[in-house]
């Protein structure tokens, strides 16, 4: 009872260190930088139901006009962080709410697996996990990119599971691919892209591993079966974005080839100017220390990583000459540079206790530990407040601020061109408008837009994109009709017409229509059968629609994405509950 005790001070104790970083957060109105605010969009989707995310439209942000968010951002992790919180009162508090918990459990997470699986003493693994929840835990969310951020939460789990491979001793091998699978499960089911580079980090190092091993049967093995196991533990993630994919064409988020190109971290900056970038650097420099002092040389995983780290940087020319390849897909070579880092601190700190039992000062290790880590939460504290909290230029939103940015579609009032000092308090985002601010054409069918352009623009800017957040109908001739009453929810939108509109029109509704998934549309009560035009739900109209009538659009969860989520919901489940039989295993042993 008092190991359960101590054990679960240090779990308080990293909560509170969460709750330092993130300072008086929830009493302050915040800024939301760059992907904040679809994020936040995100999170007001899925607080509507437990089950938000099976939805694969979002009717209610976003401009509420059914763009496919859940199939393209994977939800269920969110999900369940909205499901524990459902009390909140407004996307911003349950934005807020799901920063701090995702960076607790992050740190939570290496606490874990450094303690119970690497075998670190108490003191020594919540340090670690001080730094890291300090550092990687929060450096995806200086964007806001929440999902990410919660993606980093499974990377201890890969990690380790990798790192015991290397040093794999008999009848280990099934927690290994567990401890794998439910890693990249974790990154699969928040970021996608983050998913992909970590899959790519693990073919890597298992490709080598087969090299250099000479148990090669044991090693294909491994990568047979957790391949294998990871395909069907991802499949409800991974799957709907390729079907959706192949059926439909939907404009991707692509930047332009100079863009991709030029859009690396300068290294000379990171070295020479810690203050631009200290989530990164500040883990770095501690991997280098241990590095230099420790008594062994850094493991395949803290060389892989800061490899990884360097594709992002200018170290090597490689997105010049890969900007025209499919390779562009991932947007920004920078995006190598996070988890390389997280990875390489990972397999950094379960190194510590190779380094621990052969260094001669245990004790001045250990203090120099216990202060970096102390040190990097202060840096890293006011690095959140620099982020978030309102500055001297900042100016609160207010009801008139979203009438004006959402209403005037000119170009320049395209719901993004306001300033970043602007803050938003939690009551904001109750308002309807706020959820037509920033919405980009992004996996939108490239047939809804009238702008060509492959390059991400925001819907505002385009033409026909515009129907939609205006919510106006459009027959074969052109001729527009608004809508009013327009409300919607998690499953249904409901609008009225406000004039007749003539009997054999074909008619665009204002909703967007994706192959492969399920809706229905009734007017006035009355089934319709529709079709897609435009990427959009049309129908041909047998009679005139009179002025008033009712118009409701559902959406159901296709058959095939139920068929997924049950495969991948008893995989996950077999997995955890083969990772609870073994640590049991473990203590009785």
């Amino acid at each position: 009872m008092k190991k359960v005790y101590k054990e679960l001070v240090a779990v308080v104790g990293i909560a509170v260190t969460t709750a330092i970083l993130f300072n008086a957060i929830f009493f302050v109105p915040i800024r939301l930088p760059w992907d904040a605010y679809y994020h936040v969009s995100r999170i007001e989707n899925l607080r509507q139901s437990g089950l938000a995310f099976l939805y694969p439209q979002n009717f209610t942000t976003l401009g509420q006009y059914g763009l496919a968010t859940n199939i393209f951002y994977p939800a269920l992790t969110l999900q369940i962080v909205q499901t524990i919180f459902f009390f909140t009162h407004s996307a911003i508090q349950a934005f807020k709410i799901s920063m701090i918990f995702t960076t607790f459990l992050s740190g939570t997470s290496v606490y874990i697996i450094l303690r119970y699986h690497s075998k670190l003493g108490r003191k020594i693994a919540f340090f670690c996990s001080i730094l890291w929840l300090s550092t990687i835990g929060i450096t995806a969310l200086a964007p806001g990119n929440i999902a990410e951020s919660t993606a980093y939460i499974g990377i201890p789990w890969l990690a380790y599971g990798l790192y015991a491979f290397s040093k794999e001793t008999k009848g280990q091998l099934k927690k290994i691919i567990a401890h794998i699978a439910v890693g990249l499960s974790i990154a699969a089911y928040s970021h996608v892209m983050t998913f992909f580079i970590l899959t790519m980090f693990t073919a890597v190092y298992l490709f080598i591993l087969l090299i250099k091993n000479n148990h090669k049967i044991k090693i294909v093995w491994v990568i047979t079966l957790g391949g294998i196991v990871t395909l069907l533990s991802t499949a409800a993630a991974i799957g709907p974005i390729l079907i959706v994919q192949l059926l439909n064409n939907v404009k991707k988020p692509v930047v332009s080839t100079s863009v991709f190109a030029n859009n690396v971290k300068d290294l000379s900056h990171l070295f020479l100017n810690p203050s631009d970038s200290p989530d990164i650097w500040l883990p770095l420099f501690f991997i280098m220390i241990c590095i230099v002092v420790g008594s062994r040389k850094p493991s395949l995983g803290v060389v892989l990583g800061l490899i990884v780290m360097l594709l992002g940087t200018n170290f090597t020319p490689w997105p010049y000459y890969l900007r025209n390849s499919p390779v562009t897909f991932i947007q920004f070579a920078t995006r190598f540079i996070k988890p390389g880092i997280a990875l390489a601190l990972m397999f950094t700190l379960l190194d510590l206790k190779a380094n621990q039992k052969t260094h001669e000062n245990t004790k001045r290790f250990h203090s120099g530990l216990i202060t970096y880590g102390l040190i990097s939460v202060i840096i890293m504290a006011g690095v959140v407040k620099n982020n978030w909290f309102p500055n001297s230029n900042s100016q609160l939103w207010t009801a008139q601020h979203l009438k004006e940015y959402t209403t005037f579609y000119d170009g320049i009032h395209d719901g993004y061109g306001y300033s970043s000092d602007m803050t938003f308090s939690n009551q904001i985002s109750n308002n309807e408008r706020f959820w037509y601010l920033k919405n980009y054409t992004d996996y939108i069918p490239k047939s809804a837009l009238s702008n060509p352009n492959d390059k991400s623009t925001f819907i505002g800017a385009d033409k026909s994109g515009i129907l939609l957040t205006k919510h106006q109908i459009i027959d074969e001739r052109g001729q527009t009709y608004n809508t009013n009453n327009y409300n919607p929810t998690l499953k249904s939108i409901n609008m009225n017409v406000q004039k007749m509109i003539p009997s054999n029109s074909i008619i665009e509704l204002p909703i967007l229509s994706y192959k492969g998934l399920r809706v229905n549309t009734t007017i006035d009560g009355k089934q319709q059968k529709t079709f897609i035009k435009h990427g959009k739900i049309a129908l041909k109209l047998q009679d005139a629609l009179a002025a008033n009538s009712k118009i409701k659009i559902t959406q159901q969860v296709p058959n095939w994405l139920i068929v997924l989520n049950l495969v991948s919901a008893v995989t996950l489940v077999t997995l955890l509950s083969f990772h609870k039989r073994l640590q049991r295993t473990d203590r009785l042993t």
